[in-house]
Protein backbone atom coordinates (compact mmCIF):
# COMPACT_ATOMS: atom_id res chain seq x y z
CA UNK A 1 0.00 0.00 0.00
CA UNK A 2 1.26 3.39 -1.01
CA UNK A 3 0.92 5.92 2.13
CA UNK A 4 -1.43 9.19 0.24
CA UNK A 5 -0.30 12.56 1.60
CA UNK A 6 -3.28 14.21 2.70
CA UNK A 7 -3.16 17.92 3.05
CA UNK A 8 -4.88 19.37 5.30
CA UNK A 9 -6.95 22.22 4.79
CA UNK A 10 -6.60 25.56 6.36
CA UNK A 11 -9.36 26.46 8.54
CA UNK A 12 -11.08 29.73 6.91
CA UNK A 13 -10.53 33.22 8.58
CA UNK A 14 -13.33 33.82 11.79
CA UNK A 15 -14.27 37.19 11.37
CA UNK A 16 -13.81 38.15 7.86
CA UNK A 17 -14.80 36.54 4.40
CA UNK A 18 -13.20 36.39 0.82
CA UNK A 19 -16.09 38.68 0.01
CA UNK A 20 -15.12 41.83 2.12
CA UNK A 21 -11.19 41.28 1.24
CA UNK A 22 -12.37 41.68 -2.12
CA UNK A 23 -15.28 44.85 -1.46
CA UNK A 24 -12.03 47.09 0.04
CA UNK A 25 -10.99 49.64 -2.27
CA UNK A 26 -7.53 48.55 -1.71
CA UNK A 27 -7.95 45.14 -3.35
CA UNK A 28 -10.09 46.76 -6.22
CA UNK A 29 -7.05 48.85 -6.76
CA UNK A 30 -4.55 46.27 -7.01
CA UNK A 31 -3.45 44.58 -9.79
CA UNK A 32 -3.67 40.64 -11.33
CA UNK A 33 -0.47 39.49 -9.00
CA UNK A 34 -1.15 42.12 -6.33
CA UNK A 35 -4.89 39.96 -5.71
CA UNK A 36 -4.01 36.85 -6.40
CA UNK A 37 -1.62 36.80 -3.47
CA UNK A 38 -4.37 39.34 -1.40
CA UNK A 39 -6.42 36.43 -1.48
CA UNK A 40 -4.46 33.29 -0.68
CA UNK A 41 -5.40 31.46 2.23
CA UNK A 42 -2.40 32.52 4.76
CA UNK A 43 -2.63 36.26 3.66
CA UNK A 44 -6.70 36.29 4.60
CA UNK A 45 -5.82 34.70 8.13
CA UNK A 46 -2.47 37.35 8.50
CA UNK A 47 -5.67 40.15 7.87
CA UNK A 48 -7.99 38.59 10.33
CA UNK A 49 -5.26 38.70 12.83
CA UNK A 50 -4.10 41.81 12.05
CA UNK A 51 -8.01 42.62 12.75
CA UNK A 52 -8.26 41.45 15.81
CA UNK A 53 -5.06 42.89 17.23
CA UNK A 54 -5.84 46.12 16.20
CA UNK A 55 -9.30 46.09 17.66
CA UNK A 56 -7.49 45.39 20.99
CA UNK A 57 -4.63 48.33 20.76
CA UNK A 58 -6.03 50.82 18.29
CA UNK A 59 -5.33 50.81 14.51
CA UNK A 60 -2.46 53.36 14.62
CA UNK A 61 -0.40 51.62 17.41
CA UNK A 62 -0.65 47.95 15.57
CA UNK A 63 0.58 49.83 12.57
CA UNK A 64 3.19 51.38 14.07
CA UNK A 65 4.06 47.94 15.37
CA UNK A 66 3.04 45.38 13.15
CA UNK A 67 5.41 43.71 10.38
CA UNK A 68 2.41 42.89 7.71
CA UNK A 69 3.01 44.35 4.22
CA UNK A 70 1.45 47.79 3.41
CA UNK A 71 -1.24 46.65 1.74
CA UNK A 72 -2.21 44.17 4.01
CA UNK A 73 -2.28 47.62 6.71
CA UNK A 74 -4.76 49.54 4.42
CA UNK A 75 -6.75 46.46 4.01
CA UNK A 76 -6.87 46.08 7.81
CA UNK A 77 -7.38 49.72 8.93
CA UNK A 78 -10.34 50.02 6.08
CA UNK A 79 -11.81 46.76 7.39
CA UNK A 80 -11.66 48.00 10.98
CA UNK A 81 -12.96 51.31 9.88
CA UNK A 82 -16.04 49.68 8.14
CA UNK A 83 -17.02 47.42 11.47
CA UNK A 84 -16.50 49.90 13.83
Amino acid sequence: MEKQDKMIPLKPPTDITLAQVKATNTYKNLNFIGRKLTVSPNNVKAIDNGIKSAKEIGIEKWKNESNSGNINKLIVEELCTRQG
